[in-house]
């Protein structure tokens, strides 16, 4: 508190003195020079100064309370919310759409792989039935070549057709394999056990 009325005396003792200087500079300046005596600091005002602030505490008035709430209501926003909330509808139709497609798809894929597996299946059993036929065509050819009811030319012939029949089951096989292969790769998983 000292300090303060210090300072403000000080400041007003050197605005008086710069008024002053400025009156006795100019002499065209209207104005009278003032006495800066009347703003030295002295200790009668240091006490007044300590007795305005010992009553602080029993003479303190408050400023009446009080409380304020701002509330904001978007009135018109422009549709935007509309807008927001359309598009995040048409996200989730479209996720929900794209979901059922792609199970579609794989549900497609598992199927055609599977068939393509029984059918490989199938082909197989009918290769080995070939094959057995046409060799048992060749114990016949043979037999008849033996006694001399056949050429020789019909008994390379039956040869021939063994090795056809071969050859096709064979690749029966590797097809049904390689069908396996694929349904394990749409399912996802090992079909056979290793």
């Amino acid at each position: 508190m000292l300090g303060q009325a210090q300072q403000s005396f000080a400041g007003q003792r050197a605005n008086c003195e710069f008024n002053n200087a400025l009156l006795q500079g100019v002499p065209t300046l209207p104005g009278e020079m003032r006495d800066c005596a009347a703003f030295a600091y002295t200790d009668d005002i240091g006490a007044q100064a300590l007795a305005q602030n010992s009553v602080f505490p029993f003479n303190f008035t408050k400023n009446p309370l009080s409380v304020s709430l701002t509330v904001s209501i978007p009135i018109f926003t422009g549709f935007s919310r509309q807008q927001q909330v359309s598009q995040a509808y048409n996200v989730a139709e479209d996720a929900k759409h794209n979901r059922r497609a792609e199970e579609l798809r794989l549900r497609t894929a598992v199927t055609q792989a599977f068939d393509n597996l029984t059918v490989a299946y199938q082909v197989v059993q009918l290769e080995e039935r070939n094959q057995r036929l046409s060799e048992e065509q060749l114990q016949l050819q043979q037999r008849r070549y033996t006694l001399g009811a056949a050429a020789l030319l019909e008994l390379m012939d039956a040869q021939t057709t063994v090795t056809t029949a071969d050859q096709a089951y064979l690749n029966a096989l590797y097809d049904f394999h390689w069908n396996l292969i694929r349904l394990e790769a749409a399912v996802g998983q090992p079909l056979r056990s290793r």
